[in-house]
């Protein structure tokens, strides 16, 4: 029982992990394209 036990924390780990990842990348398209438009604001 207990490698099982381990590789469900460790899948639950990675699960985590993978929406802190998608999170961050959220966060970084939003910056990414506000960052964009005030570039495009002093361009013209």
């Amino acid at each position: 029982m207990g490698a099982l036990q381990n590789i469900r924390q460790a899948s639950q780990q990675t699960a985590a992990g993978t929406r802190e990842v998608e999170a961050a990348s959220a966060n970084l398209t939003e910056l990414a394209q506000a960052l964009m438009a005030l570039a495009e604001r002093y361009r013209h």
